[in-house]
């Protein structure tokens, strides 16, 4: 846990102490590792670090006085409406908010405990992504593909990134949120 804890302080020191980006809150309603879901969101964290974006993870009472806060809601499994393999969704303009809703059973049962924290982190930034960038899209390549590959998983292990054109609109999608 120590090394989770420097890892994020390290994280905080390269981002030169700023002020962040997002405010993003979690709440579970599925009874889920604990350690895996602080090892997710450091994951997340870095993805938007090597974005340049700087997001950090609320408390309940900061998200409920910040608007422009995004809820990230870990869910037992998915409603039968999605298949299998779909292991989130986003609501960027929902009446309380943006709200992802993540499928923790999906996501731990064709990972190993090893890699679970890593994809659960990265589907996580991918959903946060949809709703930061505002627009019904995925990208051909990166972090903002429809649909991971094997590859994308293995690079999962070294972090797999938004690609330029995501990131542009990440940051356009920032600035609209700030202005609203």
């Amino acid at each position: 846990m120590k090394s989770y804890c420097l890892c994020g302080a390290i994280l905080m020191a390269a981002m030169g102490g700023r002020a962040a980006d997002l405010t993003v809150c979690l709440e579970t309603r599925a009874l889920v590792n604990h350690f895996m879901i602080e090892r997710a969101k450091l994951v997340t964290v870095k993805i938007f670090s090597d974005a340049g974006l700087r997001i950090e993870w609320g408390t309940r009472a900061r998200c409920a006085n910040d608007p422009r806060a995004i809820y990230v809601e870990i869910d037992t499994d998915g409603p039968a409406r999605y298949e299998a393999g779909v292991l989130a969704y986003a609501l960027p303009y929902g009446e309380l908010g943006a709200r992802i809703h993540v499928f923790y059973e999906r996501v731990t049962k064709y990972h190993g405990e090893r890699t679970a924290p890593l994809v659960l982190g990265h589907v996580m930034a991918h959903e946060i992504g949809h709703v930061l960038e505002g627009v019904v899209r995925h990208s051909e390549r990166g972090l903002m593909k429809a649909m991971w590959t094997a590859r994308d998983y293995f690079e999962m292990e070294n972090t797999l990134r938004f690609a330029p054109e995501d990131v542009t609109l990440l940051q356009l999608g920032l600035k609209t949120r700030a202005a609203r």
